[in-house]
């Protein structure tokens, strides 16, 4: 009896520490991942053949709420504007092999106060590229579709991201543009060590929000998009850490930027949630648990097993 229990938990639930696949997403594998398809020229229509979309990842941190990239979105806030009002924005949540997905659209980015984008000839420098995006209309959660967990702010334990989170996985897709206004099934992710800037093989510059991850420039990955989460496990619970904000090519490496998740809280919770309501779903670790069904659901799952080894041993 308990053989079969456990046998059915792995099989019907993959998580982002049971990985079903390398790159396709599994049933329910990435319930909290999210494709963002913006057009890059507003004023041609989407259905005509040839029509570009930037695409980005995204995380679902509340049912009518998005964490990514600021610079996923044009750097002119009219265009941003037109963004928000055209009906060709897209956004894709609860993707899997099975074909399944569930789709809306943005109603309004808002990018950090500090953010900066400032592009000189073949370079670049962008700062606090961290944007929160409310969806016109709710999710509903499910099996496939669930929001993803961020550290709550503690003063009491700075960097916590290095304290807690060792290593852990990036998530994104394999294209960053596309003619096509679907879901890319092929969800990539790296596995990879955290590192703090003098940990790097080279030099990057570095702006104080930041942590990264560095693999040689010869090991494959699918990433291309931006915008993605960098999660860990913390006692088995997904928790994410960083927001994807770029690759840098180094001469014999990659290094990946993250902004801090830690560092925008109040960012975060001002815009999303009253803190109020945010503090009392805080969880004893530390984290706030914008979904508390992901924890009920583990809570049932223990009872199940314990009542099943009570079974067995009272016969």
């Amino acid at each position: 009896m308990l053989y079969i229990l456990i046998l059915f938990l792995f099989i019907n639930h993959c998580t982002v520490f049971i990985l079903c696949d390398k790159l396709v997403t599994g049933f329910g594998q990435f319930p909290y991942f999210a494709q963002i398809f913006i057009p890059v020229k507003l004023q041609t229509s989407s259905r005509r053949r040839g029509t570009q979309y930037t695409s980005c990842s995204a995380t679902l941190i509340h049912p009518r709420w998005l964490l990514t990239a600021a610079h996923c979105f044009p750097n002119d806030t009219f265009e941003i504007q037109g963004v928000e009002k055209s009906t060709e924005n897209e956004v894709f949540v609860g993707i899997h092999k099975k074909g399944g997905y569930e789709k809306n659209s943005i109603i309004k980015v808002y990018r950090h106060q500090d953010f900066q984008w400032i592009k000189q000839g073949s370079t670049e420098r962008i700062r606090r590229d961290v944007a929160v995006v409310k969806l016109r209309s709710q999710f509903k959660r499910s099996q496939t579709l669930q929001t993803i967990t961020l550290p709550f702010t503690n003063t009491n334990m700075k960097n916590k991201v290095f304290k807690q989170c060792k290593n852990g996985i990036v998530i994104g897709t394999e294209k960053a543009t596309t003619q096509y206004l679907n879901p890319n099934p092929q969800v990539a992710y790296l596995k990879t060590d955290v590192k703090k800037k003098e940990e790097l093989m080279e030099s990057v510059v570095q702006t104080g929000t930041l942590f990264f991850s560095e693999i040689p420039i010869s090991r494959k990955h699918n990433i291309k998009s931006i915008g993605g989460p960098f999660v860990c496990n913390i006692s088995g619970q997904a928790v994410q850490f960083g927001v994807l904000s770029r690759q840098v090519y180094r001469k014999k490496n990659i290094v990946f930027e993250y902004e801090e998740i830690e560092k925008y809280n109040d960012f975060i919770i001002r815009l999303v949630t009253p803190q109020r309501r945010l503090g009392r779903q805080s969880g004893r670790r530390g984290y706030i648990m914008v979904n508390k069904s992901n924890s009920k659901l583990a809570a049932v799952y223990v009872n199940l097993v314990l009542f099943t080894v009570g079974i067995i041993h009272y016969f």
